[in-house]
């Protein structure tokens, strides 16, 4: 039989361990190499938007709307390439809405704007801007598109170290109309309103469908009536080192969403969340919430109607932390280091207040770009967008990095790259930036599609970190017939951030008899195979999209697995794990397709391992739903959880507010 325990005894019992470590956040001096600045419209990779042909001032006083529109329209639209504008130092300022369209004016998406320094390089709407007088009818600054006019494709959508302001006298402002799917993300930005008053009506609105799954990273809002506002039962939106800060209303709104945060700070007269849905599931993983005057207020931090877990939450000035208003009924007082789950735990086997939570290391940051270390394929023969074969060229710059100290980095001019067998890894490579380049394995080793060939093979290296860096690694839908991403056979780190495996047959990782530890941040693909033992992994916004022929989307043999944020689709199980442990800190499971109600594909199948798990899925009709969640085997005997012992969520969907195995 399946054990449950209450949301209060839970709360007071199961502080084992810390979950989330706290990352030191740094501004970052963002640097392009000219090789990979493009100055004509509709080609893939980077223009800095000063120089030709659109020369934008950057002065703080010329209006650059009009130059900055057209900048969008002449280069957004492009399939598989991802287009970059690079700001660099100054302020940029506005005076209507940039919209995410085509010349024909559709939407569209893969656009990233991308600044040298979060704290010196401003986009500012100018004061008392026409149209933004009125909260009741909000303005956004920026709105994102979609491919298609779908409400599903925001493929790559990013603003990265940069300030968005919206100035002064401006109260119906909203700082970012924001939609990202897959792997778009928000990375040290700040949002902020530089009014007296600090009006603004959101700072990041993320209310159109479907948000997620995407990343926001060491963001600060400051400012707005509401922080940030997220809609919708799908998707899923992962965030770390979130900053609230000076909201008149609401700090955070989730609406329905699947949240998921490592380290949130409020500093607020206000309320930290609502949770208004009960389809919301927020997952809080360490948090400050606090007033500016240290005062005690007679509100409330949150109010939850969904699902709410939160571990390490320090909570001093509020009269209570949580007011529960579901049908638990729970509320949670002040104090530090409190853990709260709004729902009863789950345990097949165990007590459920007797867990052990993996700990979520925070991402070793990466390196800043210095050119005089790096060598560029180019400069080796690699021809982006050409039919010819690349892989040799690429390997030489690979080869060149490897065998001389001084240098640490190759790097790729944007663009397709056709390769025909495995790129290899090795010697004192330390970071491989890719800057939006996507590589196509569709020649040679690639066309038997009896073989499991890697794009890249990491071996012999004489470093301790390896970092890889905004790279798509996709096959070609007629030619290619096999291919993973990487084959990881070294004890070195392994960082990937801002990765899309999610275009190849045969998945996106396999580690070998000497794989380090791993670091997935931003990252889609399916098929993750992690079968060295003892081996740590550490993600969030892991999106398990991808690899048409795969039985488990993550495998896992004696591994250790802490995840932040994940989302699934396709009607396929999801883990398969023997012994380790595996901590899954929120996320959404899409399966789509019709799933049988006997023998089908399982959420999570566990052996022997020490688990940690929430979630919640989306479903639409009664047999496109996972009838197996958990399925268990301790000592021979094996036990089920079904969709009728979880909650129910939409349609047809289920919520698992906690799940807990403790061998």
């Amino acid at each position: 039989m399946y054990r449950f325990m209450t949301a209060l005894i839970l709360c007071l019992l199961c502080i084992h361990s810390t979950v989330h470590a706290q990352a030191t956040t740094e501004d970052v001096n963002y640097t392009v190499p000219d090789d990979a600045i493009m100055t004509a419209p509709m080609k893939p990779g980077v223009i800095n938007l000063t120089k030709p042909p659109y020369n934008m001032p950057s002065d703080g006083s010329t209006d650059v709307t009009e130059i900055l529109q057209r900048a969008i329209t002449e280069n957004i639209g492009q399939p598989f390439k991802r287009k970059t504008f690079y700001f660099p130092n100054g302020t940029y300022v506005i005076s209507n809405t940039l919209l995410w369209k085509k010349p024909n004016g559709k939407y569209y998406a893969r656009l990233r704007f991308i600044g040298q320094s979060r704290e010196k390089t401003i986009i500012k709407l100018a004061d008392h801007a026409p149209g933004y007088d009125n909260p009741n009818k909000p303005k956004a600054m920026f709105k994102t598109g979609s491919i298609n006019a779908s409400s599903y494709d925001h493929y790559n959508n990013s603003f990265w170290n940069m300030t968005l302001d919206v100035g002064t006298g401006n109260p119906g402002a909203v700082a970012l109309d924001y939609n990202a799917n897959n792997e778009g993300s928000l990375r040290n930005l700040l949002v902020k309103s530089s009014d007296p008053d600090k009006a603004g009506t959101i700072g990041i609105m993320m209310v159109r469908a479907y948000p997620g799954p995407c990343l926001l990273k060491d963001v600060t809002v400051d400012g707005f009536k509401v922080g940030m506002k997220v809609r919708h039962h799908e998707y899923s939106v992962t965030m770390e080192n979130i900053t609230l800060t000076n909201q008149s209303m609401v700090a955070m709104k989730n609406m329905g969403n699947v949240v998921c945060i490592s380290n949130l700070k409020s500093v607020n007269n206000v309320p930290v969340l609502h949770a208004t849905s009960g389809y919301a599931m927020t997952t809080i993983l360490g948090g400050q919430f606090s007033r500016p005057d240290g005062k005690t207020t007679t509100i409330n931090a949150i109010t939850n109607k969904g699902v709410l877990l939160m571990r390490d939450i320090d909570c001093q000035d509020y009269r209570l932390t949580v007011e529960d208003q579901t049908d638990q009924n729970n509320h949670l007082d002040l104090g530090k280091q409190l853990n709260y789950l709004s729902h009863p735990a789950v345990s097949l086997f165990d007590d459920p207040s007797q867990a052990s939570w993996p700990q979520l290391k925070p991402t070793p940051t990466l390196p800043v770009f210095d050119v005089s270390k790096a060598v560029s394929v180019n400069a080796h023969g690699a021809k982006a967008d050409d039919p010819g074969d690349d892989s040799d060229a690429i390997q030489a710059a690979l080869d060149a990095v490897a065998e001389n100290s001084d240098k640490t980095t190759v790097y790729f001019s944007p663009g397709i790259y056709i390769i025909s067998k495995p790129l290899i890894v090795h010697g004192s490579i330390q970071y491989i930036e890719g800057f939006g380049t996507t590589i196509r394995p569709n020649k040679g080793q690639y066309l038997d599609k009896e073989a499991a060939v890697p794009i890249w093979h990491v071996k012999d290296m004489s470093v301790k970190e390896l970092f890889f860096n905004d790279i798509n690694n996709v096959k070609h839908w007629q030619k290619c017939k096999t291919g993973f991403g990487l084959l990881h056979d070294d004890p070195a780190t392994l960082i990937l951030t801002n990765i899309d495996f999610g275009g190849l047959l045969d998945g996106a990782y396999r580690s070998g008899e000497q794989a380090g530890d791993v670091y997935i941040e931003n990252n889609v693909g399916s098929d993750w195979r992690f079968t060295k033992s003892n081996q740590h992994v550490y993600a969030r916004q892991w999106n398990l999209e991808g690899a048409m022929r795969v039985d488990f989307k993550i495998t896992s043999r004696n591994a250790h697995i802490a995840a932040l944020g994940i989302k699934t689709e396709r009607a396929v199980s999801i883990g398969d794990c023997i012994g380790g442990s595996l901590g899954i800190y929120g996320g959404l499971m899409y399966p789509v397709k019709t799933i049988p109600e006997e023998n089908g594909p399982m959420v999570f199948k566990l052996q022997d391992t020490s688990a940690v798990i929430n979630y919640a899925e989306v479903a639409y009709g009664k047999n496109r739903n996972y009838e197996r969640h958990i399925v268990e085997t301790r000592d021979d005997q094996t036990r089920t959880l079904t969709k009728e012992q979880c909650r129910k969520r939409n349609r047809d969907g289920r919520m698992l507010p906690l799940y807990v195995s403790q061998p």
